[in-house]
């Protein structure tokens, strides 16, 4: 089954969470639906992911609401269940503020949504989206899963970012 654009608002789980998720699946069943929306995955590509490989039909449900109502949707049942930290909303406030509103390869909905209305949308400030976006886009890659995962802080971040490149590089290595 396909996963929406929709889901990629929130990162992947790190492949030991996976390893637990699945582990969990396996002695005690899915607990949980996967949601879906036009025949795609808007929240549980997790679960699905790990009943695939565990050989089991995953249980789906079904979202009825409006297209425009589906990233509310998905980030009121992954805010309180992924116990983030500020900087981790951050991060996602600024996936979901950087969404264009028009997706080729995804042309099922205007997923566009402002800073400040993403910021407001995960409880964080404005301030810490923009210093979020500017981590996406200027940080190297594990700056950014380093942020994504809760072991940086988005001011560190871009502290890190500002730094000359032989002290950038030396941070980098240590994170």
């Amino acid at each position: 089954m396909q996963v929406h654009s929709v889901a990629n608002i929130f990162p992947l789980m790190a492949e030991p969470e996976f390893q637990s998720l699945k582990a969990d699946i396996a002695e005690f069943g899915q607990r949980e639906p996967i949601w879906t929306f036009n025949n795609m995955i808007i929240d549980g590509r997790h679960r699905f992911r790990a009943c695939d490989e565990l050989g089991i039909v995953p249980a789906t449900r079904l979202y009825d609401g409006s297209e425009s109502g589906l990233v509310a949707f998905v980030v009121s049942l992954n805010l309180k269940r992924r116990h983030m930290s500020e900087s981790q909303r951050a991060m996602v406030a600024a996936n979901l503020a950087n969404m264009p509103s028009h997706r080729p390869q995804d042309k099922s909905a205007n997923l566009h949504t402002s800073r400040s209305d993403a910021a407001q949308m995960l409880n964080v400030s404005p301030r810490s989206v923009a210093s979020a976006i500017k981590i996406k886009d200027e940080g190297a890659p594990e700056l950014v899963a380093a942020v994504e995962c809760g072991t940086v802080s988005v001011n560190l971040a871009t502290q890190v970012i500002d730094l000359p490149a032989e002290e950038k590089e030396a941070t980098l290595a240590a994170i």
